[in-house]
């Protein structure tokens, strides 16, 4: 498959994920801009995958994107939580990196295969219900995700603010 049909696939599937997250519910500070990039950048791949299996997104997503951010957070000193302050328009900029969007996505990849596609999707319905035409922070998220974990009896093992795997 031409790399260009690909690259047209995911960037309609990223933008039309905007709609949801960070039009219909956006990050409430430029902290925590992972919530919108996460999840455009997760469903770029992976919904883009479920319409059309055969251009391999999903596959190309894990071993280029997801690894490298990960890679690239490894616990070294070039570590670092995927919120952080921004106080400034150079550190609004910083915040559009790697980690907003690789990690993002990983992070939020990682949560739907440990919940599960019912619970997952049972909390991000509630997510986007909730805070609909507004703003919110990751604790809002986790909230909601952590009661849909509790009501489908899932581990709850996605929190960990050490450094290296810290998502705050």
């Amino acid at each position: 498959m031409n790399s260009r049909h690909k690259a047209v696939s995911a960037l309609v599937t990223h933008e039309l994920s905007h709609v949801w997250f960070g039009n219909l519910v956006t990050a409430r500070t430029w902290s925590e801009v992972w919530l919108n990039e996460g999840f455009a950048n997760h469903f770029e791949h992976f919904e883009a995958h479920a319409v059309q299996p055969h251009l391999g997104l999903e596959e190309d997503h894990r071993r280029t994107d997801m690894e490298a951010a990960l890679k690239r957070d490894d616990g070294r000193d070039r570590s670092r939580p995927m919120v952080r302050r921004a106080d400034g328009p150079e550190e609004v900029r910083g915040m559009f990196d790697d980690l907003a969007y690789g990690k993002g996505s990983a992070v939020v990849a990682m949560v739907r295969a440990v919940m599960g596609e019912r619970a997952f999707w049972g909390a991000l319905r509630e997510y986007l219900r909730a805070f609909s035409y507004g703003s919110a922070g990751q604790e809002n998220l986790f909230a909601i995700l952590d009661k849909h974990a509790a009501r489908h009896r899932v581990q709850q093992s996605y929190h960990s603010k050490k450094n290296g795997i810290s998502i705050s």
